[in-house]
């Protein structure tokens, strides 16, 4: 008993000083401090440039959740878990799809009748799925019955690009998770992308789902900008030595709709980029291109192609080649096609830039909340593409699958990439 006591306010001690640290910085640079309301801050008011307090958001984040385990217990937890866990999820999935966050108004509040009529739903349902959300901190019930927006739900109802990442997450991910057992059974050790848990709850792989369905590719679409954005943009523009292309030519392979070529265009005006994905990305990308500078849009082509093909003349030869969030969609067999086509267009002077999670070693211990999101993701991957995340060793391998020239000459990690690591590859000579 003396030794958990002593784990425990060992634990609050930790929590106390690091909420100290950063409570200090807020103040002494005037910035706001996070808040449940609706008008509080959106992102942890907190960048890169501030390492100190981002580890100290890390040990808070660690300490807190270490702490309420221990409190909580073993039986509880397994209780909690999994009654709470997957019944918040169905919630967001109803917000979403009943577009229950933009039915409230952005100030003052709603009663259950009227967000009843809002959304179609009945009185009674509306009402619980409220009050499981509220709990999590997305709305509020201030007044029994009426109901009003917190920071998260706020967000919600404002911005698009965060209701699409809701929507992927929550209306494909979350019904897909629950058919990976049965895919583990049926499919051991698959290499399939059209065998998947995916594929056995929609019919369809995630991919030609979207081909067919042109809403659902947008939405994922979507989804991959906001998740992309802010720190992600900034991450690869300071991940990278981009100078040293000199005025080279970038071909983003699978680049989406090119934020993130438009990114580093914006801060390098000595580079050119070639941004390929889908034909149903180009209005997408063609409209976001036309949304920057003159100076920048002339340098960020969009072109459509097929990663799965060679590289068309025009892109043979660059400078470089991103493949940022390419290669974890798929598995060994197919995402090594993806690099091996790259390897063929390149020469021993083109670096091949692959923006990805890389999974820690086993004996590296990352901030668990870091380690929570990587380990999520390769789950994610699993269940929606049959694909996989990967360690530095399993990278190693998939180049080499790809083509045997392939050696790593880099690796810059995500508190100086943003949210992915960067690898950077060439071919030896």
């Amino acid at each position: 008993m003396a030794q958990n006591l002593s784990t425990l306010t060992a634990l609050a001690a930790r929590i106390a000083k690091s909420a100290e640290v950063i409570d200090s910085f807020l103040k002494e640079n005037q910035l706001p401090e996070p808040s449940f309301e609706a008008d509080g801050p959106k992102n942890f008011p907190v960048t890169d440039k501030n390492p100190e307090i981002l580890a100290a958001r890390d040990e808070l984040i660690d300490c807190t959740q270490e702490l309420r385990d221990l409190v909580v217990g073993p039986t509880d937890t397994i209780k909690w878990r999994t009654m709470v866990d997957h019944t918040f999820t169905a919630s967001l999935q109803a917000i979403y799809r009943f577009k229950i966050a933009q039915a409230v108004p952005l100030e003052g509040e709603i009663i259950i009748a009227d967000l009843s009529k809002a959304t179609g739903l009945a009185e009674v349902d509306v009402a619980r799925i409220m009050r499981c959300a509220a709990v999590h901190h997305v709305f509020q019930e201030k007044t029994v019955g009426s109901f009003s927006h917190t920071a998260t739900s706020a967000l919600l109802a404002q911005d698009k690009g965060m209701q699409a990442l809701l929507g992927h997450m929550t209306d494909g991910a979350f019904p897909a998770a629950a058919k990976m057992c049965d895919f583990l059974e049926k499919y051991p050790g698959s290499q399939e992308p059209g065998e998947s848990p995916y594929t056995m709850t929609f019919g369809s792989p995630m991919f030609a789902r979207g081909a067919a369905e042109p809403h659902v590719m947008q939405r994922f679409i979507d989804a991959m900008t906001a998740w992309s954005t802010g720190d992600g943009s900034e991450g690869m523009v300071k991940g990278f030595d981009w100078a040293k292309l000199g005025a080279g030519k970038v071909v983003d392979v699978g680049g989406a709709a090119g934020h993130i070529s438009l990114a580093v265009a914006s801060r390098f005006p000595d580079l050119t980029f070639a941004v390929q994905d889908v034909l149903p990305t180009k209005p997408h990308a063609e409209g976001l291109i036309a949304s920057f500078p003159a100076d920048v849009a002339s340098r960020v082509q969009w072109q459509a192609h097929d990663f799965f093909e060679p590289q068309p003349a025009e892109c043979r030869g660059a400078a470089a080649y991103i493949l940022r969030y390419i290669c974890h969609d798929w598995p060994d067999r197919y995402a090594s096609k993806i690099l091996a086509n790259v390897a063929e267009a390149m020469t021993t002077e083109s670096s091949l830039i692959i923006a990805d999670a890389v999974l820690p070693p086993r004996e590296v211990k990352l901030p668990r909340a870091q380690e929570a999101i990587l380990r999520g993701f390769d789950i994610s991957m699993l269940c929606q593409l049959n694909a996989r995340e990967r360690a530095i060793e399993d990278w190693t391998k998939l180049l080499k699958m790809a083509d045997e020239r392939f050696e790593i000459v880099g690796v810059t990690p995500p508190e100086k990439a943003g949210e992915v690591s960067i690898i950077e590859a060439k071919l030896r000579v």
